[in-house]
């Protein structure tokens, strides 16, 4: 029978993490991956598992925050300066509904936001023009663009 090494599901655990980071996780999968990185190294230094868990929490609390300061700063900069410019005064920002990997947003200087559900109103439809508004994260507020 195949088994597993303890520091081996740790490094699975955090690649599985670090790749769900591409779905926009906003760098925390990432951070939890890296702090299950530790979690690999202490079980390969033979640290008993209550140790391991410990370290890996000790290191996600700190890791964690890190990467959400990160990440604002990154929606900040110029990195992505429509995104950043949404909702300045006399800004608007028209841009087409697309869908990706199954879900409906728009994409900003190449990288996708999705959209929030719009209330009481149909559902969005990939395509139509829209005129983002702001975010509340990594989602894009929007309304549809008059014809």
């Amino acid at each position: 029978m195949w088994s597993m090494e303890p520091w081996q599901i740790w490094v699975i655990v955090g690649l599985l993490l670090a790749v769900g980071e591409v779905l926009g996780a906003a760098f925390v999968a990432l951070a939890l991956g890296l702090a299950c990185l530790l979690g690999a190294l202490l079980a390969s230094m033979g640290v008993e598992f209550k140790l391991q868990l410990l370290g890996v929490a000790i290191a996600a609390v700190i890791l964690i925050p890190l990467a959400i300061g990160a990440y604002r700063r990154r929606q900040q900069s110029g990195g992505n300066r429509a995104a950043a410019m949404v909702g300045e005064q006399h800004y608007k920002l028209r841009t087409r509904v697309v869908e990706h990997n199954g879900r409906i947003g728009v994409r900003i200087d190449g990288t996708f936001y999705p959209l929030a559900a719009q209330e009481n109103e149909q559902p969005w439809q990939v395509g139509s023009e829209v005129e983002v508004l702001g975010f509340e994260g990594i989602t894009a507020r929007a309304r549809p663009c008059l014809p």
